[in-house]
């Protein structure tokens, strides 16, 4: 089975499509091979929320483990703003694992309130990544904070593996104290 493919040069205003041979479509393809979009720079990843009925639990508060739920989302979110979501990490053959978190719980949350969101990481060495999390009310008062270690780890083996370049390129490493500071400032 052979698929023909219509070539129209470059610039001409009535180019006549024609089959291309194989030699054609191979200069073709080389010279416009798609290239990766270099990611954007997101130090710092911020967004906002309005918290939900799934959120709250029997005591009209955000739950425990909605505030860890919002932190994994969060960070999945920045992730994938940078290139590597689920099914990019996938293709590399691993994905992220919780080691390790630190949590805060400074106020309740209730139904409706709007929050702001904060996320960066400080270190990304090896397979191991520090990523830390604000959660702030609209007023700028923090509600919650977390300092999360993963590692990354290869689906396949069950084991943690290095990250490659391109992802530790993607990521810009913001210090704990810098990302805080900005953070409040924001």
């Amino acid at each position: 089975q052979v698929a023909a493919i219509l070539v129209i040069t470059r610039g001409a205003v009535n180019a006549t499509p024609r089959v291309a041979s194989n030699r054609c479509l191979a200069l073709a393809l080389r010279r416009y091979v798609a290239r990766p979009m270099p990611s954007p720079r997101i130090p710092i990843f911020r967004r906002e929320r309005v918290l939900e009925a799934k959120h709250i639990d029997q005591l009209g508060h955000v739950n425990n483990l909605a505030w860890i739920r919002l932190t994994l989302e969060l960070a999945e979110a920045h992730s994938v703003a940078l290139g590597f979501g689920y099914e990019a990490l996938r293709a590399l053959g691993c994905v992220w694992v919780v080691r390790h978190q630190d949590l805060h719980y400074e106020r309740s949350a209730f139904l409706g309130e709007r929050i702001r969101e904060t996320t960066w990481v400080s270190e990304l060495r090896g397979a191991r990544c520090l990523r830390h999390t604000r959660l702030r009310s609209e007023a700028g008062e923090l509600l919650f904070a977390a300092n999360t270690e993963w590692a990354f780890v290869d689906v396949a083996k069950l084991r943690a593996r290095r990250t490659p370049a391109e992802l530790r390129a993607a990521f810009d490493l913001v210090s704990l104290e810098a990302g805080d500071a900005a953070e409040r400032g924001a």
